[in-house]
């Protein structure tokens, strides 16, 4: 099923709160109420996934403010935004952010940042005791997001590599004592000869 499909029928209350959103964003800044705002209204861009997450932001950090203006000119535009899906998506989408962010960072080394990331964002997809609908909702994008994480994001000996010369991260917590072996492995093979003697 792709993505938009799953959306959709999966978790209808999760799309209707986004296209609510984008529509209450598109609509304020067509109508002039942005200007009205304290802070700008943040538009997503289709070719950026993360200006997702910054639209939803924006909107969740002017909510009260958004909507009075929109309900006194009798615009339905913001109805359909549940302000705690709101919050809920933004807090399931704020790790894939903040790791795509620090990733494509260009100033400084990102490949031993890979293992923490993957093992950061494994972490939180994992189950939660789910009770409210969108908790609910939630839980069937992280059941999504599992196996697509588990196949793209394949962690290589040259990632934890990367990882063990990191000072901060040499202990390699973040793995079995066989994966810590392994690498311990690898590294001494590395060493020329002359440097293990």
């Amino acid at each position: 099923m792709l993505a938009e499909e799953f959306v959709v029928n999966k978790v209808p209350l999760v799309s209707e709160t986004v296209h609510a959103a984008k529509a209450g964003v598109t609509f304020s800044k067509q109508s002039g109420l942005a200007s009205q705002l304290k802070q700008t209204v943040s538009q997503e861009v289709s070719t950026r996934w993360n200006s997702k997450v910054s639209m939803l932001k924006s909107v969740c950090s002017q909510f009260e403010e958004t909507e009075a203006p929109l309900g006194s000119r009798n615009t339905p535009v913001m109805e359909s935004v549940n302000q705690t899906t709101l919050n809920e998506l933004i807090e399931f989408l704020k790790p894939f952010k903040d790791a795509s962010d620090t990733l494509e960072e260009a100033n400084r080394p990102t490949l031993p940042l890979v293992v923490l990331y993957a093992s950061t964002l494994k972490e939180h997809l994992e189950c939660a005791l789910v009770c409210a609908v969108e908790a609910v909702e939630i839980e069937k994008l992280k059941s999504r997001a599992r196996p697509f994480l588990n196949t793209q994001l394949g962690i290589s000996l040259l990632h934890k590599t990367a990882a063990f010369l990191q000072p901060q991260f040499r202990q390699l917590c973040m793995w079995s004592e066989d994966e810590r072996l392994e690498v311990h492995v690898h590294v001494g093979e590395l060493l020329p000869m002359s440097v293990k003697e």
